[in-house]
């Protein structure tokens, strides 16, 4: 590692929750080893008239206001207003527990030469299964090109990224580290850590579950591109493929593409293949249930 601590930005869009953006701040600064080697770019939407007003301190904070985008559109401004080498998805619902967190990441980083991997806290919910608080290299995200498509409207980006780096073992090249030891705790409703708000009531459960199955092929240009990094390769891949649509059962045949093709673990697209199947037909039941209910 070098001389001078590569700076961490840390992407956070917030949605009318001031108190808990307020806290979750509070606890990343105040466990870091460097403070002032860390960014926060918060995107506030030009109707939360409260979060605009907060007063920031003496902490390191992009203040970035404009109107209501998806989530993978607001990822993409933070990203564009932050100047880290490491980048790091964060949520204002979260509370960091580690005294150090950013010490730690600085050493993981530099054990990566080519600045390729995926690494994750442990948000004490889905801890090592998911990615949800990915966290990459700035060379990786300028390398992927779209590393937060702006068609995810809420969810599915931690997949996404976590879907390309699957991929990318089929390569040999296996980049993924679960951070157990640093923990951002997720104070989700569900766990019982916060109550249900408008901000989660109005995120749609099921939006990005087809929009996960479309970027499939797009998932699988970046994963070349990552590969041909890592291997010092300097030839472009091949163009990369705009993903459309088909008619009649569309989600049907790209799952079943989806668990057929790509290099990632067998187990890996199964268990993703299931899932989304499950959201699926949990959606239908639902879908159906509720017309009754307001027929009868």
């Amino acid at each position: 590692m070098s001389s001078v601590a590569p700076l961490i930005s840390v992407l956070l869009p917030t949605r009318k929750r001031p108190e808990s953006l307020m806290r979750m701040l509070s606890s990343m600064f105040g466990t870091a080893d460097e403070p002032t080697e860390i960014e926060v770019v918060v995107y506030i939407d030009d109707d939360d008239s409260f979060s605009q007003q907060l007063d920031f301190g003496i902490w390191n904070v992009k203040r970035v206001v404009g109107p209501r985008q998806t989530m993978g559109r607001l990822n993409s401004i933070c990203y564009g207003q932050s100047t880290g080498e490491i980048v790091m998805l964060g949520n204002d619902d979260v509370i960091v527990q580690t005294r150090g967190w950013d010490t730690k990441i600085r050493i993981e980083h530099a054990n990566f030469a080519d600045e390729v991997y995926l690494m994750y806290p442990n948000d004490m919910h889905k801890g090592g299964k998911l990615s949800t608080f990915p966290i990459v290299s700035r060379l990786t995200c300028d390398t992927v090109g779209d590393p937060f498509p702006a068609d995810y409207r809420g969810a599915f980006i931690d997949v996404h990224l976590m879907d390309i780096f699957k991929q990318l073992e089929g390569y040999g090249h296996r980049r993924v580290r679960y951070l157990e030891h640093i923990v951002f705790e997720h104070m989700h409703y569900k766990l019982g850590k916060s109550v249900f708000d408008e901000t989660y009531r109005q995120r749609e459960r099921f939006g990005d579950d087809y929009t996960f199955v479309v970027l499939n092929d797009a998932r699988g240009w970046a994963v070349k591109r990552l590969h041909a990094l890592i291997v010092g390769n300097e030839s472009t891949p091949a163009e990369r493929l705009k993903s459309s649509r088909p008619a009649g059962g569309w989600f049907l045949s790209l799952t079943w593409d989806f668990l057929q093709g790509g290099s990632s673990p067998m187990g890996w697209r199964l268990r993703v293949f299931v899932w989304l199947w499950l959201r699926f037909l949990y959606k239908k039941v639902f879908s159906k249930s509720s017309s009754i209910h307001q027929s009868t």
